[in-house]
């Protein structure tokens, strides 16, 4: 009894089965980042929970941050599945979207990690 390769036993490959589907390329709309630059200190009273009318609260700050982060990451994966397709004729402007991904996630967990300690640290104060 001969036996096959692996590779008889599997179906053939179609190479447009790789390709995304228009539908699912079209719902992905990068939005240009901004970077954090948008995100000002508050300048309250310094209580807690007095936000002055007008300002954005720690937490709207928050959720524009994650959300530029996010678009950064949008970015980068649209720009390297543009090179993966052969649609990318400049590979820095696809190495600096990566980077810049790479860096804003870097930043955005070493911040959160910050936050944590504080948080674990006011924790083990005693009162």
């Amino acid at each position: 009894m001969p036996i096959s390769p692996f590779g008889a036993m599997l179906p053939p490959i179609d190479r447009n089965s790789f390709l995304p589907e228009p539908s699912a390329v079209e719902k992905v709309v990068p939005r240009p980042a901004q970077g954090f630059q948008g995100i000002e200190p508050a300048t309250g009273t310094g209580l807690a929970g007095s936000n002055p009318v007008g300002q954005g609260s720690f937490l709207d700050a928050l959720k524009k941050a994650v959300a530029e982060v996010n678009d950064l990451q949008v970015q980068a994966e649209v720009a390297g599945r543009d090179l993966a397709l052969g649609q990318v004729r400049d590979l820095h402007q696809v190495t600096i979207a990566t980077e810049k991904a790479s860096l804003a996630l870097n930043l955005a967990i070493q911040v959160r990690n910050k936050v944590l300690e504080a948080y674990q640290e006011i924790m083990r104060m005693q009162v």
